[in-house]
């Protein structure tokens, strides 16, 4: 496990995030899953309205928000973290100018803002240089939660892999399915056999491909954070149950994207990385929110004091979120979502 290292040496202008407290350990504690609250038991609300009864410790104030009103937040925030693909990102893959500078106004109201990413690091690094975010002292969560690095830097924090043995076997399951599997090395995606899924995952990412025949030898000869199961969403539907029963809960899977099936480290995701960070820089989980749309952001919205889900949002996860936005990741969620929880508080 690497030290944490030295932190906040430098301050933004304007902006001054809280100290790290470095004597506490950095690393994934057991048992950290957050589970979904079922649909069927608790209907989606509709864009713009908060959740009641959110299966969480309340971050809200006392008074109950009228209908359509958003709960108002009982602490200021001072952590934020966004997904990328279908929340931060438009469908053509960039940020829009109105989330560029919400998240800007966030900063300059002293909150520190990370991405939040299934993608790899080497997949997020265009984002983070973008929106400046290598310059100044920060976090990355990327891999689901596997990894967790600086932004100024790339420093590595934390790392959490598969073991050897289970990836192989795991993956011999998919190979028997015909479905390829994939994982990463640095910015190239190594596949077990092409498909226009993998060329899919390649255009979404960035990142360069690499087709693998010896895919089983790859796995014995690296470290495995997470291992990647694209295809047609109906066999991967079909696939995942297995994977579930034939290994006992030993990993943990999630459906990222309908035809993007993961498997991760046990009890690794978003929320349980997130809830380390947050506690490593002693910021209580009122005073954390958390922005995304898929089923792989469950964990962080769960633990954040505020979870967001934008307006296109799978319905799962608008049934666990304390807020959907109008807007969808085309027409500013975030920034919709940073106007109503973080600078309208902040200028009160």
């Amino acid at each position: 496990m690497l030290s944490t290292p030295e932190y906040y040496t430098q301050k933004r202008a304007g902006h001054n995030p809280p100290e790290i407290d470095k004597t506490r350990p950095f690393g994934y504690a057991r048992g950290m899953k957050h589970s979904a609250v079922s649909p069927d038991n608790e209907p989606v609300q509709p864009a713009g309205q908060s959740r009641p009864n959110t299966p969480k410790a309340p971050a809200t104030s006392n008074q109950p928000s009228k209908p359509g009103k958003p709960p108002r937040p009982s602490k200021a925030i001072q952590l934020l973290a966004l997904d990328l693909d279908d929340t931060l990102l438009q469908d053509d893959l960039t940020i829009s100018e109105r989330d560029k500078n919400a998240i800007l106004a966030a900063e300059h109201a002293g909150v520190q803002v990370l991405l939040a990413s299934g993608r790899v690091r080497e997949a997020m690094e265009y984002y983070a240089e973008e929106l400046g975010m290598q310059e100044r002292p920060g976090f990355m969560i990327s891999g689901n939660g596997t990894l967790v690095t600086r932004s100024d830097g790339g420093e590595e924090i934390m790392r959490a892999c598969l073991e050897t043995e289970l990836a192989v076997a795991a993956y011999r399951v998919i190979e028997e399915a015909k479905l390829p599997a994939e994982v990463y090395i640095d910015d190239t995606a190594c596949a077990s056999r092409d498909s226009y899924w993998v060329d899919e995952d390649c255009r979404f990412s960035g990142l360069k491909k690499r087709i693998v025949p010896e895919f089983e030898e790859l796995l014995r000869s690296i470290p495995v954070s997470k291992m990647l199961i694209p295809g047609d969403p109906e066999q991967l539907a079909r696939l995942k149950p297995r994977l579930e029963q034939e290994f006992g809960g030993r990993f943990d899977t999630v459906i990222s994207k309908p035809f993007f099936l993961e498997i991760l480290p046990k009890d690794v995701d978003k929320g349980s990385a997130l809830r380390r960070l947050a506690e490593q820089l002693g910021i209580a989980r009122e005073r954390v929110m958390a922005i995304g749309d898929a089923m792989n952001d469950a964990g962080m919205l769960g633990f954040a004091g505020i979870g967001v889900a934008p307006a296109n949002a799978v319905p799962e996860l608008k049934a666990l979120a304390d807020w959907v936005t109008a807007a969808d990741n085309q027409n500013g969620a975030v920034a919709e979502a940073i106007h109503t929880f973080i600078t309208t508080h902040a200028r009160a």
